[in-house]
């Protein structure tokens, strides 16, 4: 039997780590980790962004779309948050980005806008998690790729830079019609 310190040395960095490498979870809905495409869930046409503006769905159709999923406690969404502001100024021309907030209060949501510099997109709160469900979004960070046809690809856990920019690449390539 190991020593009791050095179990705890070995086993609280592995599972930090481990926590890492799969992403920030808490359970919202079902949510296999597997990139998918699909049809669009229906959500309401207007929803509420944090700065109390609202955002019409309608807006979104056969526009490529990126719908970047995160939690303010949530350390690979930190991470990420750079990447999507520069990114978001990179693309907005020609793709529409909007972040779904979730796991946290609204004040936590705004100072992580903040202090993250992600203001360049609209945010929603989802305090009860009903957008998180209809998208089948159970951890963070995630996304929602959808291209001018309203198909989609989810994808769960953290990107890189470049693997979102292949993503945001991908959504501006000619799609044929469904």
């Amino acid at each position: 039997m190991l020593p009791q310190i050095f179990t705890k040395k070995l086993l609280l960095p592995l599972v930090a780590i481990t926590g890492l490498l799969l992403g920030c979870s808490d359970s919202i809905g079902d949510n296999t980790g597997i990139q998918t495409s699909g049809t669009l869930p229906t959500i309401p046409n207007e929803i509420q962004t944090v700065d109390g503006s609202l955002v019409s769905v309608s807006e979104f159709n056969g526009v490529p779309t990126a719908m970047w999923f995160w939690s303010p406690n949530c350390g690979q969404c930190r991470a990420e948050a750079s990447a999507v502001a520069e990114l978001k100024r990179t693309y907005q021309d020609n793709i529409q980005f909007i972040g779904i907030a979730s796991r946290g209060d609204r004040t936590q949501v705004e100072e992580f806008i903040e202090r993250y510099s992600v203001t360049g997109l609209p945010h929603v709160f989802d305090e009860q998690g009903d957008i998180w469900r209809q998208y089948k979004i159970s951890s963070q960070p995630a996304w929602i790729f959808i291209d001018t046809n309203g198909n989609q690809e989810r994808v769960v856990g953290a990107l890189s830079d470049s693997e979102i920019r292949t993503k945001l690449e991908d959504l501006q390539k000619p799609n044929p019609a469904n």
